[in-house]
């Protein structure tokens, strides 16, 4: 498992590892005996970048709002179908955040994995599904799909005209990510020294182009900001978790 090398591995500075925040975030609320300490196995060097999700459907469906999908669900409970990839996932959490939320019964179709999932909402097995934009971005812009909701605090760039959460008063208080991380016992200047070089280079042209392309928006910040801000967003996922009744399970091999 890839965390638990990088936990386990020497603290000199030479091994580094970078995910989602679906790792570190939220597996310590999702899964029993994981095999390495969320909050005490690793040194945040910085947050790389963020993005934005979105909730979206084929571009054939009625559907073309949040509204929408809140007036037919009100009007036939059970109506509307959200492919996932299983329990613990985004678009799990987003379901039952939504159905909780605006007092849905949106049905989750699990399927294995992420492609699969995309498949049944563009043949139009399934009517509605969540991923990163950059995932939907090309199928949107070819026609194929169209975005229905930001999962974010605000508008993505890349689609200023699509509404996000917030818009409708409702948000689940967490981020999308990519952080970078060292062993937790690297010193203090390795971290900093790290931290600069990375920094820099996240902030040049061709970085800059680089991570636009693929809807990525830049963060860079101290590892002090990055260790408030990841205190800040698991304690946030925790609160929705249990808020949803979801209980951790036996980690995945």
């Amino acid at each position: 498992m890839l965390f638990r090398s990088c936990a386990k591995a020497a603290p000199d500075g030479y091994t580094l590892c970078s995910t989602t925040a679906d790792s570190l975030t939220f597996s310590a609320f999702l899964y029993k005996n994981i095999p390495f300490d969320v909050e005490n196995d690793f040194t945040g060097v910085t947050n790389l970048v963020t993005t934005s999700g979105l909730l979206f459907t084929a571009a054939s469906s009625p559907l073309t709002s949040l509204k929408d999908v809140i007036a037919r669900e009100k009007a036939n409970p059970g109506s509307i179908n959200i492919a996932t990839w299983g329990p613990g996932t985004a678009p799990d959490l987003y379901a039952r955040f939504l159905n909780r939320e605006l007092g849905l019964k949106l049905v989750q179709i699990p399927y294995k994995g992420a492609a699969p999932a995309l498949t049944a909402v563009m043949g139009g097995e399934v009517q509605i599904s969540y991923f990163g934009i950059g995932a939907v971005l090309p199928q949107i812009r070819a026609g194929k799909l169209r975005p229905l909701v930001a999962t974010s605090q605000q508008r993505s760039r890349f689609l200023p005209e699509v509404p996000s959460m917030a818009d409708y008063g409702i948000d689940p208080g967490f981020t999308s990510y990519f952080g970078l991380y060292a062993p937790a016992k690297t010193p203090a200047p390795v971290i900093e020294r790290l931290n600069a070089v990375i920094v820099k280079a996240l902030r040049t042209p061709s970085a800059e182009k680089f991570f636009s392309a693929q809807t990525l928006e830049i963060v860079g910040n101290s590892p002090a900001e990055f260790t408030r801000f990841m205190r800040s967003d698991r304690e946030a996922a925790g609160r929705l978790i249990r808020s949803l009744g979801i209980k951790p399970t036996d980690a995945p091999e």
